[in-house]
């Protein structure tokens, strides 16, 4: 969550089928199964390391659900760290690197509602937001 800035509840609901590890990518779905706040799918990216340990979990945890709610939330009981905390760590340190406001809100699936130059005139095709994720989050 931290090095792709997926909301908790779009964690809970991924399967293996959203995960292209190949790529280092994560596709946020929305369907009968996967709902979101904004109601739109959206691609988001994961570091090398992160992909080292989704891996890992995904070979120790075969026959379990992939991110089961109650045993996350349970593990973050006792912690000094919110869930949450792992989002606004992805928002603050792409700010920190000076990374793109719309790139930023693209990835973390902001609604662009209130932004004109976001809405009309900016697009990013999936490699040129990949581009920018890896400058900024691998600076």
């Amino acid at each position: 969550m931290s090095t792709s800035g997926i909301r908790d509840k779009e964690c809970f609901q991924l399967t293996l089928n959203d995960i292209d590890l190949t790529n280092n990518r994560i596709y946020i779905r929305c369907d009968a199964t996967h709902t979101q706040k904004v109601g739109q799918e959206r691609i988001v990216f994961i570091t090398d390391s992160a992909k080292y340990s989704l891996v890992k979990y995904i070979q120790k945890n075969k026959n379990r659900k992939l991110f089961n709610e109650s045993t996350l939330t349970r593990s973050f009981n006792k912690a000094p760290l919110r869930m949450k905390d792992l989002r606004k760590w992805f928002s603050q340190n792409w700010s920190r690197n000076n990374g793109s406001d719309i790139a930023k809100h693209l990835l973390m699936g902001h609604s662009l509602n209130n932004d004109v130059d976001a809405m009309h005139y900016c697009s990013l095709t999936e490699d040129e937001l990949h581009k920018i994720y890896n400058k900024v989050i691998e600076n």
